[in-house]
């Protein structure tokens, strides 16, 4: 049974109140590293924790994304926060979050938000939230990027795995159930989609096909697909630019998608 807490755990953006902000510059400890401010009401050791694991997905992402050129873009006050809340309680009085998050991210205000003893944010939610800052950061020029490279990519950094998640997209494809690349790319908002077999289909899909660009033609050509889309380029130019005579547009891809599948 695929669960609920996977689906309103990772895909909802999160703005908080003022409320959120201002608390957590009153009664709360500072540390800093290089890309990173760690307001914390917790254990120092946990949140210095929290600072090595974030300075090591930091520069995963950065090479995964092809990000080089671009580096140190969060650097002095344009470091990232990460407010740790002393406690689960402290942390939904505060954000007022449904009680299955773990977490929550302000992707406007560059600022993550959790708690200790949170079993799925070191591993999951952590690098999933930080990827997205980081792509949308970057990416900012070309609102036209879909849904399906962002969650892809954000999905694609995560530590987290579910047998179960991709056992559906296999069997999807085995029935020829998936979500077809001409719909697909057009999705823009799953939120409000009640069918939770689609909202998962849809995010499992995003992340394989994510995997199978980077597994089978390497990080560069990658890295060179996301900085065409930066410049301003549809996916489909910025496939036929970074992949030239391999991959040609979408069709070209779901196609390729598909047949691996098969092997």
């Amino acid at each position: 049974m695929i669960r609920n807490c996977f689906i309103f755990g990772i895909i909802l953006t999160i703005v908080f109140s003022s409320y959120v902000c201002a608390s957590a510059k009153d009664g709360f400890e500072t540390e800093k590293s290089a890309h990173f401010i760690i307001r914390y009401r917790c254990d120092k050791q946990f949140a210095r924790q929290i600072i090595k694991y974030s300075e090591l997905y930091y520069d995963k992402i950065e090479s995964d994304l092809g990000l080089n050129r671009y580096s140190n873009f969060w650097t002095w006050n344009n470091r990232c926060v990460i407010v740790i809340f002393a406690d689960k309680s402290e942390y939904h009085l505060a954000t007022n979050q449904p009680e299955w998050f773990a977490g929550s991210a302000d992707y406007t205000n560059r600022t993550i938000y959790t708690y200790p003893s949170s079993a799925t944010f070191m591993d999951s939610l952590l690098p999933h939230e930080l990827t997205h800052i980081i792509f949308r950061e970057y990416i900012k020029d070309n609102a036209g990027v879909p849904l399906w490279i962002d969650e892809g990519i954000a999905q694609y950094e995560e530590k987290y795995s579910d047998p179960q998640r991709h056992t559906l997209l296999a069997k999807s494809v085995r029935n020829k159930t998936h979500i077809p690349f001409s719909e697909f790319s057009r999705i823009n908002n799953v939120i409000s989609n009640k069918d939770n077999i689609f909202v998962t289909l849809f995010y499992e899909q995003s992340k394989n096909i994510i995997n199978f660009l980077i597994t089978n033609y390497g990080q560069q050509r990658f890295g060179e697909f996301i900085r065409q889309l930066k410049a301003g380029k549809n996916v489909d130019s910025a496939l036929k630019f970074s992949y030239p005579g391999i991959i040609e547009n979408m069709n070209q891809l779901e196609i390729k998608w598909l047949n691996s599948f098969s092997k």
